[in-house]
């Protein structure tokens, strides 16, 4: 479906859009060239839409939208219109819903985890986004009622990799201090350790992408990686050939040669005129500036450019970076009726113990150094006292999250009832003993 130049500036479109590539995270309605999709409507004709912060014009949305106005009904559709709004969005549906209802973003920020952006807001443009996104709408109103009173990530990851029938892909962006995002991080935060522990049980497929090297101060992979003196530290070295006096059989860098345009040799103070009869050049040295080390393999050091640290790279930490896509299990998980995620039970000690059993496994098997923190809170003098189970389980979850915040992002944490345990990469157990 092709509409005309006017038709399009009248409605505040682009001069040309496509609309069929809108599931990826993040697609624009404008790509110059391309041709529109037929609109793919769904068996609901009608859709349901939450504008946040503020409703929009009463004409502003399509004749077969309905403007969602409590928080008590679910959407089909999320429009962002401005920047304060996916700091509300939480407040007014549920986390798990958050996580798969599909957005549209139509603030002009490029909102990570949105699955449309558009440039021009109008009642077409919004009409083509509605339409483009009405399989995941459908596959959002086919989930089992117990996924919406789940409290679990692992399942709202699951269920949005399933209903827009994709991968986890890892991004480069320097502005990242890992120098890698995930843009479903923008909905999911902890994305990279939830879907490590889903990779571990199975419900997710890992896939290479690449290995980062971090510091070990701050956990950043923006580094400058250079060639270093090994005596002074100095990155001013430099490589010059090393020149062999075939008659005195003295060697050394060529700068102890030179005098001025002539070759003259510090040893014997001969001077070398011909190539391969007065003397040879077997290979290179790296020479220092600064305090005149040589050597014939420098060493190699890294200057952090977020906290400025400086040290050998040997001391860097490695963080090997995947791409996740969903298994049968997980798709069964998603939209089974009674979820074989749930908390609890001989079934999730197992995967538990899977998971740092696979854990300890990569880590011997890339020779880098880890560590197992397990911390078990003990309820009983609570439940002593007569505080009721749901204050209980609130200072429990409190817990969770405070636990969260003290490692660093990319750090597990896998829970089992009252047991947390911390999937350390990068420190041994006494470094973690002398710690705490």
């Amino acid at each position: 479906m092709q509409l005309a130049d006017p038709v399009r500036a009248r409605h505040g479109l682009p001069a040309s859009c496509d609309i069929s590539q809108t599931q990826p995270v993040g697609g624009e309605l404008e790509q110059p060239g391309a041709e529109l999709a037929p609109a793919r409507v769904g068996k609901h004709s009608r859709v349901s839409v939450l504008w946040l912060p503020e409703p929009p014009a009463p004409d502003l949305l399509p004749a077969f939208a309905d403007l969602i106005t409590s928080r008590d009904a679910r959407p089909d559709a999320i429009v962002l219109g401005d920047a304060s709004a996916p700091g509300l969005l939480t407040s007014w549906v549920s986390k798990g819903a958050a996580a798969v209802v599909p957005i549209i973003d139509a603030s002009g920020q490029s909102t990570a985890g949105a699955d449309v952006t558009l440039p021009f807001v109008s009642p077409e443009s919004l009409a083509l986004a509605l339409r483009a996104l009405q399989p995941v709408m459908d596959r959002v109103r086919s989930l089992p009622e117990t996924f919406f009173q789940s409290a679990d990530p692992g399942l709202w990851l699951l269920a949005r990799l399933a209903i827009r029938e994709r991968a986890v892909e890892p991004v480069r962006d320097v502005t990242s201090r890992s120098t890698i995002r995930f843009a479903d991080e923008g909905v999911l935060p902890n994305l990279f350790p939830c879907a490590e522990h889903l990779s571990r049980t199975g419900h997710l497929d890992r896939h290479y992408f690449d290995r980062l090297k971090l510091c070990p101060a701050c956990s950043s992979a923006r580094l400058l990686i250079r060639e270093e003196c090994r005596s002074c530290r100095s990155s001013d070295v430099v490589e010059e050939p090393i020149i062999h006096h075939l008659r005195c059989a003295y060697q050394g860098p060529e700068r102890d040669f030179r005098d001025g345009q002539y070759l003259t040799c510090p040893k014997c103070r001969n001077r070398l005129e011909h190539f391969s009869v007065d003397y040879d050049k077997p290979g290179m040295l790296t020479v220092c500036n600064s305090c005149g080390h040589t050597t014939g393999d420098p060493a190699i050091g890294y200057v952090c450019l977020d906290c400025d640290a400086k040290a050998d790279a040997s001391l860097l930490r490695t963080r090997v970076v995947h791409s996740y896509t969903l298994s049968e299990r997980g798709r069964q998980a998603v939209f089974s009726p009674i979820s074989p995620m749930g908390k609890g039970g001989e079934m999730e000690t197992q995967e538990l113990r899977r998971s740092v059993r696979l854990f300890v496994a990569e880590h011997r098997a890339l020779g880098i150094p880890c560590a197992i923190l397990v911390i078990r809170l003990d309820c009983k003098k609570a439940e002593t006292a007569g505080i009721g189970e749901d204050a209980i389980a609130a200072a429990v979850d409190f817990f969770g999250e405070m636990l969260r915040e003290t490692f660093t992002p990319e750090t597990e944490i896998l829970r089992a009832g009252l047991t947390f345990t911390v999937l350390i990469s990068g420190d041994s157990p006494p470094t973690i003993e002398a710690g705490l």
